[in-house]
């Protein structure tokens, strides 16, 4: 997935413990956050639901963190003061902006070589001045400008996904930070999504090569798999 390349370049032997022997992850607030977030953004964009107000966005996530048993806990309860205070900018900024959703949570596949690559669009837009805009959600803080450039890979293979798979050359993507009030746009050059794809090729090679050297750095510390990798020092 387009997901997985994003893994796989953050640190290959923790790809290869998390997708490919498949040990359950340390139970995390943070995604539980992002689940919840997701989910209630889904619901609340679906192009032939109800929709709502901003209130009605902020009550969907309450509900599913409350759900996923995480509403009172510390990290939890800031994350429902942050909702409280962007969640109904950001839905202000959706309305005065005119768009129109058309998918949401979409799926496709793309053909990469012997490869074929998965991916899920949080969301599609259709847009006042024509052409659609890919709209993915974040829940964490904005990244530095290294980590960027990794959220702005997935971007990029998602427009061609979008692409190859349906026909639709979007106006471009966006990375929405809905917890922080953060909007980052991607509008690569036709010379950059054929990196992006090239990067992606490259990444699926490495995978069914089986390369899972390990990659340690600054990440290590909140890994799922700091306690069983081998290349950390005890």
């Amino acid at each position: 997935s387009a997901s997985d390349v994003e893994a796989y370049r953050r640190c290959p032997l923790a790809y290869r413990y998390a997708r490919v022997d498949r040990i359950p992850p340390v139970r995390s607030v943070q995604r539980a956050i992002g689940v919840a977030a997701h989910e209630a953004l889904e619901a609340h964009y679906r192009p032939e639901g109800s929709g709502g107000d901003a209130p009605a966005l902020v009550r969907r996530f309450a509900t599913r963190l409350r759900a996923a048993g995480e509403a009172d806990s510390a990290e939890g309860r800031q994350a429902l003061s942050r909702a409280d205070e962007w969640f109904p900018r950001y839905h202000d900024i959706f309305v005065k902006s005119r768009v129109r959703p058309v998918a949401v949570e979409r799926p496709f596949t793309l053909p990469l070589g012997p490869h074929r690559l998965r991916g899920r669009i949080d969301r599609v837009d259709a847009h006042p001045a024509g052409g659609f805009q890919l709209v993915d959600y974040k829940t964490g803080s904005p990244p530095g400008q290294g980590a960027r450039a990794d959220a702005d890979l997935v971007l990029r293979i998602y427009l061609e996904g979008a692409r190859a798979a349906w026909g639709v050359e979007a106006r471009g993507a966006r990375l929405d930070y809905v917890l922080d009030g953060d909007r980052r746009p991607v509008n690569p050059e036709t010379h950059e999504l054929a990196e992006a794809l090239e990067v992606a090729r490259r990444t699926a090679d490495d995978i069914a090569r089986r390369r899972f050297d390990p990659t340690p750095s600054w990440a290590c510390r909140t890994c799922d798999f700091a306690r069983i990798c081998p290349a950390q020092d005890r």
